[in-house]
């Protein structure tokens, strides 16, 4: 069995990062917490060695294009599947420039931009992304030594 080290969650063996927000699971024997050296990150590892992949629709006017949102360090890319009409093939949005989110009706999730921009999707798990967005945001931020901007609700 895994373990987060932050919040002691469970997970199975065959992870080895939290879904949620990218952090390296431990690994916990005869229910007792054990850490091993070589599975808790070090000072000089990267917070977020794992992309998280969610399944997602991302809309270009009325078109609905599927596809599959992946949250990486600095970036979250939405790929389309190839068997989508129309021509949006690939869609990057910088972590550090994200402004704001709007949850609406259903499953739609709304990510807004500092320059305006805005990019509309049809998800299952809309919390788990912004989560994941904006654990990485604030990593960013962090890493420059700043506090990110405030988000604007919509």
């Amino acid at each position: 069995m895994k373990e987060c080290p932050k919040c002691h969650a469970q997970y199975d063996d065959s992870l080895s990062f939290r879904r949620e927000d990218g952090s390296r699971l431990i690994e916990v024997q005869s229910g007792q917490r054990t850490q091993h050296a070589s599975s808790v990150p070090s000072s000089g590892d990267k917070p977020f060695a794992q992309e998280l992949s969610f399944l997602a629709n991302c809309f270009v006017g009325l078109n609905a294009v599927g596809g599959k949102l992946y949250i990486r360090e600095e970036v979250a890319v939405f790929k389309a599947h190839q068997f989508n009409f129309g021509d949006m093939r690939e869609k990057t949005i910088p972590i550090a420039d994200i402004s704001g989110y709007k949850k609406g009706m259903l499953t739609f999730l709304t990510i807004f931009l500092r320059n305006g921009e805005q990019t509309k999707f049809a998800v299952y798990d809309k919390d788990g992304i912004i989560n994941a967005l904006e654990v990485r945001r604030h990593a960013l931020y962090q890493k420059i030594g700043q506090q990110p901007p405030t988000l604007t609700s919509y």
